[in-house]
């Protein structure tokens, strides 16, 4: 049962990030915790969506670098 509160917090509090307003300083970071969280949930293609946004939104950013490496190591879905 732990197991799955887990999980469903981390998509909740995930959801609240991904939802969040683009110009705020601390959501690339975020994001990237966000992508990482799905990714141990095994919720790859969620991940792939956040990485993705973080890579648009913050383009021609460390971020954007980081979303990408990311993105290449996720598993083909």
């Amino acid at each position: 049962a732990a197991e799955s509160y887990y999980n469903q917090a981390v998509i909740e509090v995930t959801e609240g990030i991904v939802s969040s307003r683009v110009g705020l300083d601390w959501l690339p970071e975020s994001l990237l915790m966000a992508g990482s969280a799905y990714e141990k949930l095994n919720l790859n293609e969620a991940a792939n969506n956040v990485y993705k946004q973080v890579s648009i939104f913050y383009k021609d950013s460390a971020w954007a670098t980081e979303s990408k490496k990311r993105m290449a190591a996720l598993p083909p879905s």
